[in-house]
């Protein structure tokens, strides 16, 4: 099989394996959208939000995109179609989507 086949079973993985982990942060990336109605906001901000209601980093931080394309496919967010470059300074210049409350 090519590798991007397989790319779905991976994410399915990491989240798994994530446990409590990607509970709490569906709830918390459920309430987050909510709260930010109809507003756009990046994953970089949903970070911080989490953060201050106790979410630790996950075991693998793959965990995040997972969480992501997760919610995106069970349309509890989506893509704007819009890029802006990440606030954090580890990911520096990286280009990160922005999304919306689906």
């Amino acid at each position: 099989f090519p590798s991007h086949d397989m790319k779905p079973f991976g994410k399915q993985k990491v989240l798994f394996n994530a446990g409590d982990w990607t509970v709490r942060a569906f709830m918390l990336l459920e309430q987050f959208a909510i709260i930010s109605r109809n507003e756009e906001f990046t994953m970089d901000d949903f970070k911080e939000y989490a953060k201050v209601y106790g979410l630790e980093e996950p075991h693998h931080p793959n965990a995040w995109g997972a969480l992501t394309s997760a919610a995106s496919k069970g349309k509890l967010i989506k893509f704007t179609g819009k890029m802006v470059p990440s606030k954090r300074h580890v990911a520096k210049d990286h280009m990160i989507r922005v999304w919306t409350r689906n």
